[in-house]
């Protein structure tokens, strides 16, 4: 049985509504749930009265080692790590950075939760930008899987390329996917945008953040720029935009863990 790992820092006062959460989550995706406080000195987070006989396990160490520990155990069969946004410190550029960095070394797609917590929440409508970005193949496997377990619709959106070898790419990639839903007999639909790459992602986020019931699945970046230490990365931007609606990313690795299905 596939399982998710939900991390729960000292810095949420009130844990409860991401347990929540996390548990509403592993129902819909029939995932294992395993959650674990970090940087739990002591072990005294864990010592509070769990929820619903849950239970929480307690780590001492700091974020990624803990993470390592779960992903490195072949009898957890981890598929997805879930982060709260108290974690990353949106106000903290180069401390977000150094977490996004942290990120890519992850052969398993991470969730980030957004601010407040909806227990009626269920991706109903699934947002996919494919603009020739590494990576997109293997996010467009996680589309699936999702819209199958939780009977979700996609929306795949794509820019127009002027350039002629840009969009011969493009239109190979989109026959790809487009194979890959329909043989699987995933509900979704095709918008194509008049923009840029930037246009369509902006486009995608519009839409996410219109409808409640909405996920963005996204790539994430491969390699680290140095004008991220002035702009921090893409996922960062990414977060400042969207508050209310979770966000999965996916990281273009040629090992990342994909779904046997």
């Amino acid at each position: 049985m596939n399982s998710m790992l939900v991390l729960i820092g000292p810095e949420e006062v009130n844990p409860r509504p991401i347990i929540q959460f996390s548990i509403h989550l592993s129902q819909l995706l029939n995932y294992r749930l395993i959650i674990t406080t970090i940087r739990d000195k002591g072990l005294t987070q864990t010592k509070q009265p769990s929820y619903e006989d849950i239970e929480i396990k307690g780590s001492e160490e700091d974020l990624f080692p803990t993470i390592l520990k779960h992903t490195s155990d072949p009898a957890i069969d981890l598929s997805l790590v879930v982060f709260c946004r108290s974690e990353i410190v949106i106000s903290r550029k180069q401390q977000a950075t150094r977490f996004f960095i942290q990120c890519r070394s992850l052969k398993i797609p991470y969730l980030i939760l957004p601010e407040q917590q909806d227990l009626t929440w269920k991706p109903n409508h699934i947002f996919f930008p494919v603009c020739n970005r590494d990576g997109e193949k293997e996010a467009s496997a996680w589309c699936m899987t999702w819209a199958n377990a939780t009977n979700g619709n996609i929306t795949l959106l794509h820019p127009h390329f002027r350039n002629t070898a840009n969009q011969k790419k493009l239109n190979q990639l989109l026959a790809f996917i487009t194979r890959l839903f329909k043989h699987s007999n995933c509900p979704h639909k095709i918008i194509k945008t008049e923009g840029s790459k930037r246009a369509t992602i902006q486009y995608a986020i519009n839409s996410l953040n219109k409808v409640s019931d909405s996920l963005l699945i996204i790539p994430a970046t491969r390699l680290n720029s140095p004008e991220y230490i002035f702009t921090g990365p893409p996922e960062l931007k990414l977060l400042k935009k969207i508050t209310s609606r979770p966000i999965l990313l996916v990281n273009p690795r040629h090992d990342l863990y994909l779904p046997c299905n």
